[in-house]
């Protein structure tokens, strides 16, 4: 007999002789079962690409006699969810499609494993100027695959700042949260908003244009920033200040600051007014002092500038020429040849360059 595969065989006895003996010869059967075969689908495993797998393989347990799959029909095929599958998730691999004459199959399952991949928001940073609304927050994603967009994703992240309105000068996180997809990891990357200073403007709404000797005067000014204005004089010889009030020292032109320096969210600021000091003695074209204390000490003519060139000559009460001067510059400190003058009246002869001559009497008061 030389049956091997599996199947049902007749088993013909032959052969033996008898004298006494009629002898039947009465077949039999020869059984070759088939032999169990087990195909196992390989697990596989792949990070998420938006693609089908392929390919896939099997392995097998139980050939006998050295036999290998050379010996098998069909053709090793697979089928179950992980054949069309794209997401990422666990999905069947089923074998299936051989045949063979001496082997049953026994087909056990594999699974494929579709992991997530990293999606990155990168929060982009941002400025403003203080006070000003926050700009739109926006982000930059990297990590796609297969040429997909923001489209495919499940639950976009938000994107958010510590920053409001009044948010003082500096700078604030703008971070990503939330959000999520079923092929995508989302991880955030942190931004920055930074807030810069802005100017003020500073502007003097109470100031003299004019201001008398030794008199005071509330300066009132105000900053777009709300903050608290500070004064100054650019020459204190002429004129001082004390917190906000101002006092004038000597006759002369004098400029008055309104300033702040600046603080967190503002920029130093600074504006001037032109005060002009003069003599404690309003009527000072017929009354000086020469007395050297820094007030009145010169005889002013208070409409000289619209006069022009001035031709200036004092007489004294018998007449006597005591001063002269062809282009007068108030200066004049109650001096004769360098002499003090005694106290008292003279008579003055201005010819002047637009008005006229003018005359009349300027006392001199040590």
């Amino acid at each position: 007999m030389t049956a091997t595969n599996a199947g049902s065989y007749v088993i013909t006895p032959t052969g033996l002789t008898s004298t006494n003996y009629t002898i039947t010869f009465v077949n039999g059967q020869l059984t070759i079962n088939k032999a169990t075969l087990t195909v196992t689908a390989a697990d596989k495993s792949k990070a998420y690409d938006g693609l089908i797998y392929s390919p896939f393989t099997a392995t097998y347990s139980g050939f006998v006699n050295s036999e290998t799959s050379a010996v098998l029909g069909g053709s090793l095929a697979f089928s179950g969810t992980a054949t069309t599958a794209t997401n990422s998730g666990s999905y069947v691999i089923t074998p299936t499609g051989l045949t063979s004459a001496n082997y049953t199959f026994n087909y056990v399952n594999g699974q494929l494993t579709i992991t997530k991949i990293n999606l990155t928001f990168t929060a982009n940073n941002k400025s403003r100027a203080y006070l000003a609304q926050n700009p739109v927050l926006t982000y930059t994603v990297s990590g796609y695959v297969n040429a997909e967009t923001q489209s495919v994703l499940d639950v976009l992240p938000s994107i958010q700042t510590t920053a409001v309105q009044n948010s003082s000068v500096g700078t604030y996180p703008v971070t990503i949260s939330g959000g999520s997809d079923n092929n995508y990891n989302y991880i955030y990357v942190a931004g920055t908003l930074s807030i810069t200073k802005i100017s003020q403007v500073i502007t003097f709404t109470d100031v003299p244009e004019k201001l008398l000797v030794t008199d005071t005067y509330s300066l009132v000014a105000t900053s777009t920033s709300g903050l608290t204005v500070l004064f100054e004089s650019n020459d204190v010889t002429l004129a001082t200040v004390s917190g906000n009030q101002l006092t004038g020292v000597s006759k002369g032109t004098v400029q008055i600051g309104a300033y702040h320096p600046g603080d967190q969210n503002y920029y130093a600021a600074e504006t001037f007014a032109t005060i002009e000091i003069y003599s404690t003695h309003k009527d000072i074209m017929h009354l000086f002092t020469p007395n050297n204390d820094g007030i009145n000490d010169y005889w002013e003519l208070p409409d000289l500038a619209t006069w022009g060139k001035c031709d200036v000559k004092v007489f004294n009460r018998w007449g006597k020429l005591v001063f002269s001067d062809p282009n007068y510059n108030n200066l004049w400190n109650g001096t004769s040849n360098g002499t003090p003058l005694p106290e008292g009246p003279y008579y003055f002869v201005i010819k002047t360059e637009n008005a006229g001559v003018v005359t009349g009497t300027v006392n001199i008061v040590r």
